[in-house]
C-alpha cells in the first residue's frame, strides 16, 4: 500500500482485471519445524510495519486496482509469533530443530484437503432469515427517507432490535461449517503465496529428482477464489462508536481505507459500478457514493490480509477481514441523531456495494448472496442511551449497559469506576480486561512462610487503599490456590452483580513492608537496609497507623553473572534477613505487621527474590525451594534459564547465614569477605546434567546416576510444567523427558501428544520395568502400562501421527484422550496427577487441556482458553487455527448431545470475534 504519495494516473478503458504489480507485505513467518510457535511474555516484539515496492508511475494505478480487487496486502496484521532466529534472551523458547518435520508425511494428507469451501446447501425450512429469499427478509420495513438509496437496486432493509434479537437466536444456534470446508482456506491462501499453497495443497512434495515442482503442478483450485461459505453475521459500527452489540466490527477492520487522491477514488468507483451494474447507466450513483466513502473514510472494497509469503498456521489477525465477504451486515450506531446526520446510511451503502463487488470482481453476476441492514428502532435506542432494562439485553449486547442507579458510589468505587464488572459476564469481548482480572485472582497473595507473602500489584494497591479507606476495604480471606477453579472468574455466573471489591481479592494481612520487583530497579541500598534492620529489631511488630516501607528489587531474568558483586550479593542476603526479622512475630494479633513481595503479575519479576527468600528462611536448596513453592505453598512462579545460574550462587550464601543454622544478630547486617565471594563465584555450582535431554547416551548415564536422581532443575532450565487443575499439568517435551521431575511432582499418568519419550525406550528404563503396550484405533494411539517402580510414571497414552502442521485433525483422537483422563481421575478418586505434553506445550497439548477444562468445569471455549492461558504463566498458548476451529466444532457437538443444557445458543462467541480477541491478547508480545 502506498503511503499517501501522489500518483500519475493511467485509466483502463474497460473494467478489465488490473495488473499484477502490487506492493507486498513483509514475509510471514515460516513455522519453526512447522511446529508450535511459543511465546514468552516480554519477548521481542514482531514488526508490523510494511515495506512497499517502488512502482513506476505508469504502473501505480494498475497496482491500486489490483489491491482493491481483493489482493490487498498493505495492511498486515500481527504475525503468529517470534521468528525462529530469536533466542532465549527474553525468554523465548526456541524449537529444537530447524527442519520441517512434517514434509515427509504431507503427501498422504493433501489428498483429503479442500481449498474451496463449497456453497451452502440450506434446506427450505432452514433458510437464513437474512437471506433475500426468506419470508422474514421480505417482511422487513423499507428504510426511512434519511436512508434513501441512490438507486432502487440498492436494497437495504430496516431492522428493529426485537427482530435482531430473533436473528441472533437463530444465528447462534446454527452450526459452523465443517472443518474440512473451511480449511486450509481460513489459513489464508494468497494467490501469490507459493510457499503456503505448496505446503497445504500440492499433490507431491518433491519431484523425483528432489526439486520443487513448478507452480503449475500445484492444486489448480488454489488459483481460484473461495466460493461462498455458509453465511456469517457482523454488526458494523462507525469507527468512533463503542462496540455494544454482539459480533460488532468497525469499518477499519474490514474495509480498505482511503489513502489515494479524490480522482483515484472516483475512478475506482466507476470501475466498481461498472462491474456491479454491467450494461447499466450507473453514473448518477457516482457522486452520492463518493460522498459516502469520504463520510466513512473507506472504500467499498473488503480487505484481503492473506499473507503473500511464508507459511502461516496462526493467522488469527486475518479472520475478521476474511469472513467479511461471507457475512450479512447490520449497521448501527449510538448517536443521538441516529436517522439524522449520523454515518450509518453512508456505511450501509458502502458495505452493500462492497458485498456486490466482492462477487462481481471474481466473475459473479453482481447479485451477492449477502445483505446489509440498518437498525432503525429509535425507541429502543433511547432505552439504551438511558440505560433502561430490556428483554433483549441478554441476546444482543456484548457488554450489557449498566443500569442507572440512585445509589451513591463510595470513594473507593469511584476510584475504580473505570472497571465495569458487567463486562465480565459476557464472553465475546474485552478479553484483555478479563485476562487482567483472571491473572489478578490467580496470582493473589499467598503466604510463603511466617508472615511473608508473595502477590501482585493489586495486592499492594488494595493494602494502600485499605489504609486510606478502612471502612470500605478491610483485610479478609482470599481465594483458593492458583490452580483451583474457585480462584477463577470463568465459573462465576453472578459476577456481573457483584461489587468490584468482591471480585478482586482484599488484602490478606497487615502488610507494612513491601518489596517491589520491577524493571530498572537496582539492589536495595545497604545503608537503607541497615537503618531498617536496626529499627525493626527494636520494634513491637505491631502497627495501627498508616506507615509503611517499600524497597525495590531487580526482576527475574535481569541479573547476570556480572551483577554478582560483593555489595549486590550482600544486599540480597540482608534483604531476606530484613523480611525474616520484620515478619518474625507469632502473635495472632491482627495488627501484627507482615511483608509482601510483589510484582505486576504476581510471579514473573518477583520469582528470583521469592526463591531466594525461601532458600534463606527454610535452609533448602534451589530445587527444594522450587518444590516447596509449587507443592506446599501453591505459589505460581517462573524463572528464566539465566536465573538458575544466579540462584545456584546465591544458594551457598543464603544457606550459610540462614537463621536455621546459625545464631543471628538481628541488629546488624551480614558481612562477607572478598574470599568468600570469590570462592562462591568460581565454584561450579550445579551438578552436571544427567537427564534424557543431555548429549550423552542413556547407557552412559546409567553408570553414574539413575534417571530419578538427575539434576532436573538444570535439565528444564528452572521451569516447571504448568498446573492447570489440581490434578492436571501442561508442559513440554523437555518436562516429559525429565523422569526425575515427573517423580518429584508425583505425576504418574502421561499423555504424549505426537511426541516420543526417550526414557521410555531406553535400555536402562526397560531393564528395570515391565512395560505392556496396547494399540488403540489401529495404532493411532498406544497405551503403555508400566510396573516395577511405584515412584514413577505407570501409564502413558501416546498419540501417534498428529503434527502441529495445520493439516492434521485432532478431533479423531480427542474423545479417547478425554476418556483416558476421566478413567484415571475416577479410579484414583481425583488423586492421580496427569501430565499432558507435546513439543512445546502451546498447541496440541494445550488444545487437549482446554477441552478437559471445558468438560470438567462445564464452561465455554472462550472461558477455558483464558483459564488455561493465564495458568500457563509466561508461555502463551497458541493452538493453530485448525485446532482452535475444531474445538469450536467439538463444543458445538457436546451441546447438541447435552439434553439438559441451559445455554440458549450453541456457541457463546463467534469464530471471527474469538480470533480477534486472541489477536488483541497477543499484540503486546509481538514484535513491532
Amino acid at each position: 500500500m502506498d503511503n499517501g504519495s501522489s500518483t500519475l494516473l493511467s485509466f483502463p478503458s474497460s473494467p478489465q482485471p488490473p495488473g499484477s504489480n502490487i506492493p507486498s507485505p513483509p514475509p510471514a513467518e515460516v513455522p519453526r519445524s512447522i511446529e508450535e510457535d511459543s511465546y514468552v511474555r516480554g519477548a521481542a516484539k514482531r514488526s508490523s510495519s510494511s515495506s512497499n515496492d517502488l512502482l513506476y508511475e505508469r504502473d501505480r494505478f494498475r497496482a491500486r486496482l489490483q489491491t482493491f480487487n481483493g489482493r490487498h496486502t498493505g495492511a498486515v496484521g500481527p504475525d503468529e509469533g517470534p521468528s525462529s532466529t530469536e533466542k532465549s534472551k527474553n525468554g523465548v523458547i526456541d524449537e529444537e530443530t530447524s527442519h520441517c518435520d512434517v514434509c515427509d508425511i504431507i503427501q498422504s494428507k493433501t489428498t483429503r484437503l479442500q481449498v474451496r469451501p463449497p456453497s451452502p446447501e440450506f434446506a427450505a425450512d432452514d433458510i437464513s432469515p437474512l437471506s433475500a429469499g426468506s419470508d422474514f427478509f421480505r417482511s422487513l420495513a423499507e428504510l426511512p427517507s434519511a436512508f434513501s438509496a441512490p438507486e432502487p437496486a440498492v436494497d437495504i432493509r430496516s431492522l428493529t432490535y426485537a427482530q435482531l434479537s430473533a436473528v441472533f437466536r437463530y444465528y447462534f444456534n446454527q452450526r459452523l461449517p465443517h472443518t474440512a470446508k473451511m480449511f486450509p482456506w481460513l489459513h489464508g491462501i494468497h494467490p501469490e503465496n507459493f510457499a503456503q499453497k505448496r505446503f497445504f495443497c500440492r499433490d507431491t512434495i518433491h519431484d523425483q529428482d528432489g526439486t520443487d515442482p513448478p507452480e503449475s503442478e500445484l492444486n489448480p483450485a488454489l488459483s481460484a477464489d473461495p466460493a461462498a461459505v455458509p453465511r456469517f453475521l457482523m454488526c458494523v459500527s462507525p469507527a468512533d462508536n463503542p462496540a455494544l452489540l454482539r459480533n460488532t466490527v468497525h469499518a477499519p477492520e474490514i474495509l480498505h481505507p482511503i489513502d489515494v487522491s479524490r480522482a483515484e477514488v472516483v475512478t475506482l468507483l466507476e470501475y466498481v459500478l461498472g462491474l456491479v451494474f454491467p450494461g447499466k447507466d450507473s453514473h448518477h450513483m457516482l457522486d452520492p457514493l463518493v460522498a459516502d466513502c469520504y463520510a466513512i473514510k473507506h472504500l467499498p472494497v473488503f480487505l484481503n490480509l492473506d499473507p503473500s509469503s511464508g507459511v502461516s498456521l496462526r493467522n488469527f489477525h486475518i479472520q475478521v477481514a476474511k469472513l467479511a465477504a461471507c457475512s450479512d451486515m447490520v449497521v448501527y450506531c449510538l448517536e443521538n441523531d441516529h436517522l439524522g446526520s449520523c454515518k450509518c446510511a453512508s456505511l450501509a451503502r458502502v458495505l452493500w456495494l462492497a458485498q456486490r463487488y466482492a462477487v462481481a470482481k471474481d466473475g459473479g453476476l453482481g447479485t451477492a448472496h449477502y445483505n446489509t441492514f440498518i437498525m432503525s428502532d429509535l425507541p429502543f435506542l433511547e432505552q439504551i442511551l438511558l440505560r433502561q432494562p430490556s428483554p433483549y439485553h441478554s441476546t444482543l449486547f456484548t457488554v450489557p449497559p449498566e443500569p442507572r442507579s440512585d445509589t451513591r458510589k463510595t470513594s473507593l468505587e469511584s476510584r475504580l469506576s473505570s472497571f465495569n464488572p458487567r463486562s465480565l459476564a459476557v464472553w465475546d469481548s474485552d478479553f484483555v480486561m478479563k485476562e487482567k482480572v483472571e491473572t489478578t485472582r490467580m496470582s493473589a497473595a499467598s503466604c510463603i512462610g511466617g508472615r511473608v507473602w508473595a502477590g501482585n500489584m493489586w495486592d499492594y494497591q488494595a493494602m494502600i487503599m485499605h489504609l486510606q479507606f478502612r471502612n470500605e476495604m478491610s483485610i479478609g480471606d482470599g481465594f483458593g490456590s492458583y490452580c483451583d477453579p474457585s480462584s477463577s472468574i470463568v465459573n462465576k455466573d453472578d459476577i456481573a452483580n457483584q461489587r468490584i471489591t468482591n471480585i478482586l481479592p482484599p488484602p490478606r494481612a497487615n502488610w507494612r513492608l513491601f518489596v517491589h520487583c520491577c524493571s530498572d530497579a537496582g539492589f536495595p541500598d545497604l545503608a537503607v537496609l541497615r537503618s531498617l534492620m536496626f529499627k525493626f529489631s527494636l520494634s513491637s511488630h505491631r502497627s495501627t497507623g498508616s506507615e509503611y516501607h517499600t524497597l525495590e528489587f531487580p526482576p527475574a531474568g535481569s541479573v547476570g553473572i556480572g551483577d554478582c558483586k560483593k555489595e549486590n550479593l550482600s544486599s540480597v542476603v540482608n534483604c531476606c534477613k530484613l523480611l525474616y526479622l520484620y515478619s518474625s512475630s507469632t502473635s495472632d494479633d491482627p495488627d501484627v505487621v507482615s511483608a509482601l513481595i510483589y510484582c505486576s503479575d504476581g510471579y514473573t519479576e518477583s520469582s528470583l527474590f521469592v526463591l531466594s527468600y525461601v532458600m534463606y528462611s527454610r535452609n533448602v536448596s534451589l530445587d527444594e525451594a522450587m518444590l516447596l513453592l509449587h507443592k506446599d505453598y501453591s505459589r505460581p512462579f517462573y524463572i528464566f534459564s539465566s536465573d538458575v545460574h544466579i540462584l545456584r550462587k546465591l544458594e551457598v550464601l543464603l544457606r550459610r547465614v540462614s537463621p536455621l543454622v546459625k545464631k543471628v544478630d538481628w541488629s546488624t547486617l551480614e558481612v562477607f569477605s572478598d574470599l568468600e565471594i570469590t570462592e562462591i563465584l568460581l565454584a561450579t555450582g550445579a551438578r552436571p546434567s544427567h537427564s534424557v535431554g543431555a548429549k550423552h547416551s542413556l547407557e552412559r548415564k546409567a553408570s553414574s546416576l539413575s534417571l530419578l536422581e538427575a539434576d532436573w532443575v538444570s535439565d528444564v532450565d528452572g521451569s516447571l510444567p504448568s498446573r492447570i487443575l489440581p490434578y492436571l499439568y501442561l508442559g513440554s517435551l523437555k518436562h516429559a523427558n525429565s523422569l526425575a521431575l515427573l517423580s518429584k511432582l508425583g505425576i504418574t499418568k502421561v499423555i504424549s501428544v505426537g511426541e516420543r519419550l526417550e526414557w521410555l525406550n531406553s535400555r536402562q528404563f526397560q531393564s528395570s520395568h515391565t512395560i505392556t503396550v496396547e494399540e488403540i484405533d489401529g495404532g493411532n494411539l498406544e497405551k503403555f502400562t508400566i510396573s516395577g517402580n511405584p515412584n514413577t510414571v505407570d501409564t502413558i497414552l501416546k498419540v501417534n501421527n498428529l503434527q502441529d502442521d495445520g493439516i492434521d485433525e485432532l478431533s479423531a483422537s480427542l474423545p479417547r484422550m478425554l476418556e483416558f483422563i476421566e478413567e484415571e481421575h475416577q479410579k484414583s478418586n481425583g488423586n492421580a496427577k496427569i501430565f499432558i505434553h507435546c513439543r512445546v506445550g502451546v498447541s496440541r497439548s494445550a488444545t487437549v487441556v482446554m477441552a478437559e477444562v471445558m468438560r470438567r468445569l462445564n464452561v465455554s471455549l472462550a472461558k477455558a482458553y483464558l483459564y488455561v492461558r493465564v495458568r500457563r504463566l509466561n508461555i502463551i498458548i497458541q493452538p493453530n487455527l485448525r485446532f482452535m476451529y475444531e474445538l469450536f466444532k467439538w463444543e458445538e457437538h457436546q451441546k447438541t448431545l447435552d439434553k439438559k443444557r441451559s445455554e440458549l445458543t450453541l456457541r457463546e462467541i463467534d469464530w471471527f470475534v474469538f480470533c480477534r480477541e486472541v489477536m488483541n491478547l497477543n499484540v503486546p508480545y509481538l514484535r513491532k
